[in-house]
């Protein structure tokens, strides 16, 4: 790991990063309770 990177992530813990929004956090809960991705049909323009 990367000293910077290793630095912004002491500063901040997973929780209270601020790309961690209220809808990220709850996709990420249910991701991990086992429910399937949602699709991503249309975000990459090759489908």
């Amino acid at each position: 790991m990367d000293k910077k990177y290793q630095k912004y992530l002491e500063a901040y813990p997973e929780e209270e990063s601020p790309f961690m929004t209220p809808g990220l956090k709850a996709e990420i809960e249910r991701v991990e309770a086992g429910e399937p991705l949602p699709p991503l049909k249309g975000l990459t323009g090759f489908d």
